[in-house]
């Protein structure tokens, strides 16, 4: 009896380690970085480095109060990896205003009309990856931080 234990317990832990392999994580590298809008740093921002390869996989992250951002990549809901991979990217970087939405706007939404979005805080180029001037290249191995200087 409890040598078929041991099996069926050994024979499930072998199961569940097959099981945990799953995808492949990519390989990253360390990515830092600063975003400066009218000579002043960004807090809250969220940057997000979109890949141009297909293949590739996007890394984002968010300014703190001195506008500086670590990045990681998205695998799936339950991995993020620290880092991006190596490769070539469109940066883009938004910023919105908190707002709480009224009863009127609430009324609208319901009756089907459009209430006004989020005002955007920094220029509306920055926001799409057709519209993004800020490039990116990640090598392998050590990057300086990426210095974004927002313009209007």
């Amino acid at each position: 009896m409890a040598t078929r234990f041991i099996r069926i317990c050994g024979f499930a832990l072998i199961l569940s380690s097959i099981g945990c392999r799953g995808q492949a994580l990519p390989q990253t590298v360390p990515v830092t970085g600063t975003v400066v809008y009218q000579t002043k740093p960004v807090e809250g921002a969220q940057v997000v480095l979109n890949s141009t390869d297909p293949a590739g996989k996007p890394a984002s992250g968010t300014t703190d109060a001195q506008g500086k951002f670590t990045v990681q990549t998205y695998v799936d809901p339950a991995n993020q990896v620290k880092g991006a991979m190596p490769g070539n990217y469109k940066v883009t970087v938004t910023k919105v205003e908190k707002s709480t939405m009224s009863s009127e706007d609430m009324m609208k939404a319901s009756a089907g009309k459009k209430p006004a979005g989020p005002k955007h805080l920094l220029p509306a180029k920055y926001s799409s990856p057709a519209t993004t001037d800020l490039p990116a290249e990640i090598k392998k191995g050590s990057n300086p931080p990426l210095v974004l200087e927002l313009k209007d």
